[in-house]
């Protein structure tokens, strides 16, 4: 047994009590869930209904050319991935992976972070940036980076969106995908 408590249909809620130390919820008097010192265990037949959490779509985009930079300001990369949310409630992950980037100069730097352009409404950033991939050389040794960062977006919207890592340096040349070997921008609409 164990102590139960039931949405009935007449009577409202009923509780039935027991000291078993779990708890059987019932809605018309058939069990939905029993909860216990060992979590919630669903009825027979029964789900958690609700997508909170799941992903419901991803998409992704691999560059497979070389971007450059001595801009001190941050410019685009020509590295895109669309993606159209399903629920004004959905976020988007962001991720980005692989390639290499770095500046040539010694003392220098390259950073980037991402940029989104919503409906076609032009880019811009998103988080506080610099939020991803951050190179730092010094002492003149050149340092190459395999790309790597995550940003999770709340968009509010079911317009396209279209995201890209924009990146600049403080001085001297800085790449982004450095000897072309891919680097892999995936977007992944979260459940809200």
């Amino acid at each position: 047994m164990a102590t139960t408590i039931n949405a009935d249909v007449t009577n409202g809620l009923v509780l039935t009590p027991d000291t078993s130390g779990e708890i059987k919820l019932q809605a018309g008097g058939a069990d939905i869930a029993t909860v216990s010192s060992t979590g919630i265990a669903m009825a027979s037949g029964k789900t958690i209904t609700g997508n909170v959490g799941k992903v419901l779509q991803v998409i992704s985009n691999t560059k497979h050319t070389t971007s450059s930079t001595t801009s001190t300001s941050y410019v685009a990369t020509g590295h895109t991935v669309s993606i159209t949310p399903s629920s004004i409630s959905s976020k988007i992950l962001i991720m980005i992976h692989g390639g290499n980037v770095w500046n040539n100069g010694t003392s220098a730097n390259m950073v980037a972070q991402f940029y989104v352009d919503i409906a076609g409404g032009g880019y811009n950033s998103i988080g506080s940036g610099p939020h991803l991939f951050v190179e730092n050389l010094s002492g003149g040794a050149i340092h190459k980076a395999t790309t790597s960062g995550a940003y999770l977006h709340s968009p509010s919207t079911t317009s396209t969106l279209t995201y890209q890592p924009y990146f600049k340096v403080n001085n001297s040349t800085g790449y982004y995908n450095e000897a072309t070997l891919g680097i892999t921008l995936t977007a992944m609409e979260i459940a809200g």
